[in-house]
C-alpha cells in the first residue's frame, strides 16, 4: 500500500467570530506563514466592514490571499475556491513558507480537502435551469431542495439563498442529488493539518452581539449607503452576505436600527451552529479560542509543515 503523502499545509477554522483572523496573526510572529482566506463573502470587493474583512495593515503585516478581489454581482464557488487554494498553496511554499488556510467556510473546506464530483451536465444545462430557479422565492427552493436532496438542504443555513439555489440547481441539472454526486467524487492526495478554534455557546454569543455593534457603529452603515448611492444592485451575490441584507433594509428606512441589529444577531448564531455542525465532521485537533497559549501550540504544529 502506498503511503499518504505529508501534510503540505494547514487549516484554521472555526465558527464566526472565534478570533481565527487575530490568532493567524499571531503565529505568523512565530512561523512564516502566508494566509489563504476560506471565507466565501471576504472575496467581495467593498465589502469591508460587515464581512470582517482583516484591514489594509494587517494584510500588508502577512499576506492574505482569496480576500477583496471579486466584484458583487460574481459569484465564487467551492471548486473554484478549491482550485485557487491549491495553486497558491504551491506557489506560498515555493517561497519558502507555510500556507495557513483560515476560514469558515464548511463546503469550501471539504471540497478543498475532498475533491468534487464530475459535473455530469454542461455548462449551457446548468445556465438554463439557474435562469429558471434565479425567480423562485427561497422558500420554494427550500422545498424544492427538501424532496431532491434532503441531506443537502441540513447542511445549509436556512437563508443562504445562494448555496440552496446552487444546490438545487445541480439537482435539477444533474438529476441526482449533490449528496450522491459528491459520495462518488475523485478521492484528493493532498493531507492537511488540521485545526479548529472551539468556543462555549454563551461566550460566542457575546462575541457575536459585541462584533455587530462595533460594525454598525463603525462605519457598515455607510458603507452599504456608499454602495447604494452607486447605483449596486442588493440583489447581487455580494449583497447576499450575512447580515447585508437587513443593514440594507435599515439604509432604505424600512427597518430600525434597534431590530436591524436583532436580525444580524439572529442570524449570525444560526450561521455559527451551522457551521459548528460541518466541524464536528472533522477530525481536527481543537484548541479553545480564549487560551493565551493558542500562538504557540498552532506555530508548533506548522512549524514542522516548513519547506526544506
Amino acid at each position: 500500500m502506498q503511503a499518504a503523502a505529508p501534510p503540505t499545509a494547514a487549516i484554521l477554522f472555526g465558527a464566526t467570530a472565534t478570533g481565527k483572523t487575530a490568532l493567524a496573526l499571531q503565529v505568523a510572529t512565530r512561523v512564516p506563514i502566508e494566509v489563504i482566506s476560506a471565507d466565501s463573502r471576504q472575496v467581495y470587493r467593498q465589502l469591508d466592514v460587515g464581512t470582517a474583512k482583516p484591514t489594509a495593515e494587517e494584510r500588508r503585516a502577512v499576506p492574505h490571499h482569496l480576500v477583496d478581489f471579486l466584484d458583487l454581482e460574481c459569484s465564487y464557488t467551492a471548486a473554484r475556491f478549491a482550485a485557487d487554494a491549491r495553486r497558491l498553496c504551491g506557489e506560498i511554499r515555493a517561497r519558502g513558507r507555510v500556507p495557513l488556510i483560515v476560514g469558515g467556510a464548511g463546503f469550501y473546506l471539504k471540497v478543498l480537502r475532498e475533491g468534487l464530483f464530475d459535473a455530469p451536465y454542461s455548462d449551457a444545462e446548468l445556465q438554463e435551469v439557474r435562469r429558471e430557479v434565479l425567480g423562485w422565492t427561497t422558500e420554494a427552493i427550500r422545498r424544492e431542495l427538501a424532496a431532491r436532496d434532503p441531506q443537502r438542504l441540513a447542511a445549509i443555513h436556512p437563508n443562504d439563498r445562494y448555496r440552496l439555489a446552487r444546490a438545487l440547481e445541480i439537482c435539477v441539472a444533474s438529476g441526482s442529488s449533490v449528496t450522491a454526486l459528491t459520495a462518488a467524487r475523485r478521492a484528493e492526495a493532498q493531507r492537511f493539518v488540521e485545526t479548529c478554534l472551539q468556543i462555549a455557546r454563551d461566550t460566542l454569543h457575546r462575541r457575536i452581539a459585541s462584533r455587530t455593534e462595533q460594525m454598525l457603529q463603525g462605519g457598515w452603515l455607510e458603507e452599504v449607503r456608499t454602495l447604494l448611492e452607486q447605483g449596486r444592485d442588493p440583489t447581487s451575490p455580494g449583497f447576499e452576505s450575512l447580515g447585508y441584507p437587513h443593514v440594507v433594509e435599515h439604509v432604505r428606512g424600512k427597518l430600525d436600527l434597534e431590530r436591524c441589529a436583532e436580525l444580524v444577531n439572529r442570524d449570525t448564531r444560526r450561521f455559527a451552529r451551522h457551521q459548528e455542525t460541518w466541524f464536528r465532521k472533522t477530525q481536527a485537533t481543537n484548541l479553545e479560542a480564549e487560551d493565551s497559549r493558542n500562538a504557540a501550540l498552532l506555530a508548533a504544529r506548522i512549524e514542522p509543515l516548513l519547506p526544506a
